[in-house]
């Protein structure tokens, strides 16, 4: 059932250590929601003892028609079942009433890699792309690394690259400049754009670290975001100045972010996958250097009013995606 901001907290903190993603906590979906438009946060929630149905979505208005649809947050979605079969399929279908009742005509998700949550989805699922997770647990981490790799770090380090942890205004006021720069740089869409108070109350969060490298100078050449959450840690956000590329500072970035992981007593890092769904892409490319474990990112979706998704289908010319009128 839809529950509150307070419920949904307890019962996010309540799963185990294994399927706890900063994505899907209450405090984060909260700053994601500022970057959207015309859609409500929502929880739904069934628990019986140590057994869990949790799904946080983005439900909004399909225009000029009386129905809505569910999204995934920005990063990842899709509801996190925990049980045996009976209490799976019981609450997959008390939500899938819901959806009837609440006019829900579509539902589109983003499934995490790591919480591997697209097995026990009750809809259509998509194989997307590849993405990388680097193991933790594993000692002097740096030999696991590819030969590239290992010789990035080296030359910043020869180049006097340092790495700073720090949330102070000034780490947080580069990072938005260098980041924007980047984005603009890039001419990417308005998606990969956000507010000023989003990075500000993001890095409150005590499950947010803000890591910077700086050069002799003291000025920051590069910037990255990653979530700090029990066992699983994840990549968000990144940018990096031309000195910053040319120094290889975020390789030193990320190789300082996984002791401290370590020291933190996580067990992986997720770094996801390239920006395109190419196997060839640059970015995946990059993030396999550091390791060569690779695990699979599904989307998925359900049309839960089938006659009238396709009628609104055909109202449009070479509908390509799923949410197709946004």
């Amino acid at each position: 059932m839809i529950v509150t901001i307070d419920e949904a907290i307890h019962a996010y903190e309540r799963l185990p250590k294994e399927k706890k993603s900063f994505c899907y906590h209450p405090l984060f979906l909260i700053e994601d929601i500022k970057n959207k438009e015309n859609v409500e946060l929502c929880f739904f929630l069934i628990k019986e003892n140590e057994s869990v149905f949790y799904y946080a979505f983005y439900k909004g208005r399909i225009p000029n028609t009386v129905f809505y649809d569910i999204e995934s947050p920005s990063n990842y979605g899709g509801p996190i079942i925990l049980g045996n079969e009976d209490f799976r399929e019981q609450s997959t279908q008390t939500f899938l009433k819901w959806c009837k009742d609440a006019k829900v005509m579509v539902e589109f998700t983003k499934f995490h890699p790591v919480l591997e949550n697209h097995n026990t989805y009750y809809g259509e699922r998509i194989f997307n792309r590849e993405t990388v997770i680097i193991d933790l647990v594993k000692e002097d981490i740096i030999r696991h690394f590819s030969t590239r790799i290992r010789t990035a770090i080296k030359k910043a380090i020869k180049e006097k690259v340092k790495i700073v942890i720090s949330k102070e205004r000034k780490y947080i006021q580069e990072f938005i400049k260098i980041y924007n720069s980047l984005m603009s740089e890039k001419n990417t869409s308005q998606h990969y754009f956000f507010s000023t108070d989003y990075y500000e109350s993001l890095l409150k969060n005590e499950k947010t670290i803000l890591v910077s490298a700086i050069n002799e100078n003291e000025e920051v050449i590069a910037s990255s975001i990653f979530f700090l959450e029990s066992e699983i840690t994840e990549y968000h956000l990144s940018a990096a100045t031309e000195e910053g590329r040319y120094t290889s500072a975020t390789h030193l970035i990320i190789y300082e972010f996984i002791r401290y992981a370590q020291q933190n007593g996580a067990k992986l890092l997720y770094l996801g996958g390239g920006n395109s769904t190419e196997p060839t892409n640059s970015l995946l490319f990059f993030k396999k250097g550091f390791s060569k474990r690779v695990m699979p990112f599904y989307i998925g979706y359900q049309i839960h009013f089938k006659e009238e998704y396709e009628a609104l289908k055909a109202l449009y010319s070479n509908p390509k995606t799923i949410l197709f009128y946004r």
